[in-house]
């Protein structure tokens, strides 16, 4: 069964979030010992072998997929990835060197 995690961190040292990222966790498989954790608004989803794994993915996703479609020019993006990157900024921006928040 599904059930709603959120995002409250990002392990990168890049970037943090702005604000929590909403994402569903449901076990695959028919013994459940895989799992898909899901950023529906972004359409970014991981699998793993846990619950943690699989939210760690994500988590590691959401950064890949905000650092490649940011590095490559608006005009170049197709229409859903950069919808994808609209709502990723909505939720994630680089960190700040002196750990001060200057947006």
């Amino acid at each position: 069964m599904e059930r709603l995690i959120v995002i409250r961190s990002l392990k990168s040292r890049s970037y943090e979030l702005s604000k929590p990222i909403p994402a569903i966790l449901e076990p695959i498989g028919t013994e459940g010992d895989n799992y898909v954790a899901r950023f529906a608004e972004a359409n970014v989803n991981a699998s793993g072998n846990t619950a943690g794994e699989a939210t760690d993915n994500l988590e590691d996703l959401i950064v890949a997929t905000f650092e490649n479609f940011s590095s490559i020019p608006n005009a170049r993006l197709g229409p859903e990835p950069r919808r994808q990157l609209a709502v990723l900024r909505d939720y994630l921006r680089e960190r700040s060197e002196d750990g001060e928040d200057h947006h």
